[in-house]
């Protein structure tokens, strides 16, 4: 299968909440990228979103974080990446879309720490 179409069928389980069948397509799609970046490898995406975030430049941290999860896809799982589009999705007044990807996280993810500290911020927001 094209690198593509492994992430598009991991996205698939993702949403219906296969865990197992996500990561399997993830890691094939991982293993098929072409160049692997030294930002990813080194933690370099985290870095700059955080900076991005900091500075309040969300359309940019958006771009990156996009970036970032499709050179590796198994961080829609639940990585550290989700959070930061969580927070992006936040700051952006993007309430809807925050809070189903908390749904998403949580259900595919639902004792890691990112999936606990989305859903903390989502309840805590609740009327």
């Amino acid at each position: 299968l094209p690198r593509p179409l492994m992430i598009a069928w991991g996205d698939l389980f993702r949403y219906r909440g296969d865990r197992n069948q996500a990561e399997r397509f993830y890691a094939m799609a991982e293993e098929k990228r072409e160049d692997a970046q030294d930002m990813a490898r080194s933690g370099g995406f985290s870095v700059a979103v955080e900076d991005f975030l900091r500075r309040k430049e969300y359309a940019e941290a958006e771009k990156l974080i996009r970036r970032w999860q499709r050179e590796l896809p198994s961080q829609r799982l639940g990585g550290y990446s989700c959070y930061l589009l969580y927070q992006v999705y936040k700051a952006r007044g993007r309430e809807d879309q925050a809070r189903r990807l908390a749904q998403i996280i949580n259900r595919i993810d639902p004792m890691g720490v990112y999936a606990r500290k989305m859903a903390a911020a989502t309840t805590q927001d609740a009327p």
